[in-house]
């Protein structure tokens, strides 16, 4: 590398600090793209590779060529990158002044966020009653089940001419 873009790369690594000191918003974006420059493969360029000397002449103009261009895709990253980077300063400078607008807004998110509780807590209020509600049937449902169990144990009996009698229990049926 010769000292031109030596210099050239300092100066664009310097600048890229200030932005990163100066906007929480620019350094948040930062930390997410610049890793997606080494995160895929096709990114990378193996050194390792160089380093065979007996090469043959088709590979290193196969990896030449592939340099070039990973080297000219990684040039239009930068520069679009230094775009994005651009405008979200502006955008951060030009919002970052107080207006009728953001304050509005503001005033907007707090009414929601209160809306937001009320709604939470009577959803809270009807799961809770809508759990008291299954308890309820659950058991109304055991209770019903022990009663016909109860009603399957007793015996039904023959009155003799007058039909079939209500199970034996004590209690004088209808015709008594």
């Amino acid at each position: 590398m010769d000292g031109g873009h030596s210099l050239r790369m300092d100066v664009t690594v310097r600048e890229l600090m200030e932005l990163f000191l100066q906007s929480p918003l620019v350094a948040g974006h930062l930390t997410l793209v610049c890793p997606q420059v080494t995160r895929h493969q096709e990114s990378l360029f193996n050194l390792q590779r160089l380093e065979v000397p007996d090469m043959a002449l088709e590979e290193l103009e196969f990896l030449s060529s592939n340099m070039a261009f990973r080297l000219r895709r990684l040039l239009i990253e930068r520069d679009s990158c230094r775009e994005l980077v651009v405008t979200m300063t502006q955008e951060w400078n030009t919002s970052s002044r107080p207006s009728e607008d953001t304050q509005h807004l503001a005033v907007e998110l707090a009414d929601t966020k209160a809306t937001l509780r009320g709604v939470r807590q009577e959803l809270e209020e009807k799961t809770k009653q809508l759990a008291d509600a299954r308890h309820q049937l659950y058991q109304l449902v055991l209770e019903l089940q022990e009663a016909r169990r109860n009603v399957s144990r007793r015996p039904i009996v023959w009155a003799g001419g007058g039909g079939w009698d209500a199970p034996v229990t004590g209690v004088p049926g209808p015709g008594s």
